[in-house]
């Protein structure tokens, strides 16, 4: 296991901020986190991956921007789970556009949602770029650095790093943790629209 890991260094440092790239397009919020802990343990330059994050978060972003855009109210039939938060939303964008740019990225599903939305309401492009960019650079400035603690509290924990083991738990307890919050997240939301539909009983 211990060889195996020093085979997959070198080839995480040649290809790692790719992966990064792709995966930040893919699922941002599981990957930043990631990127995070590889850096810690030495395999991933910080400063370089921070910008790759945010370069991915950004090329994401513009993607659901311009689905909204182009395809209008079309592209809600593709993802159904999103239509009836979609329709709520897009009553708000008139006066809470800059936050849902700025804080697409903060919030459960928001990285989808909310460019999504902007494009739906064709909300300015240039605006849309700027806050979207001064979000997702707050954003993966403070993601990486989380995934860096992480990884440092784990050596903390188990010392130096350098079983391949070793980095699959962490990357485990990663995957949990996000999994977990997002299943309270939720059920947290349908806790609220149940609420909403139900009303007050006599």
């Amino acid at each position: 296991m211990e060889h195996l890991l020093q085979e997959l260094t070198p080839w995480v440092q040649q290809y790692g901020l790719i992966v990064v790239y792709l995966g930040m397009i893919a699922e941002g919020s599981t990957m930043i986190l990631i990127s995070g802990v590889l850096c810690a343990l030495g395999m991933l330059p910080f400063w370089p991956t921070v910008a790759v994050a945010i370069l991915g978060g950004v090329s994401s972003d513009q993607l659901w921007y311009w689905a909204g855009a182009s395809f209008g109210e079309r592209v809600l039939s593709w993802f159904p789970s999103y239509r009836e938060r979609a329709e709520r939303m897009l009553a708000l964008v008139d006066r809470k556009a800059p936050i849902l740019a700025t804080g697409a990225h903060f919030i459960y599903s928001g990285a989808v949602l909310f460019p999504l939305v902007l494009g739906l309401r064709r909300y300015d492009y240039g605006r849309f770029l700027l806050f979207d960019m001064a979000g997702t650079t707050l954003w993966g400035v403070v993601g990486v650095g989380a995934g860096a603690l992480i990884g440092r509290g784990a050596q903390a924990l188990f010392g130096r790093i350098d079983r391949i083991e070793h980095i699959v738990l962490i990357l485990l307890v990663v995957f949990l943790t996000l999994w977990a919050f997002a299943r309270w997240k939720r059920k947290l939301l349908q806790g609220h629209r149940s609420g909403e539909d139900g009303g007050p009983s006599l």
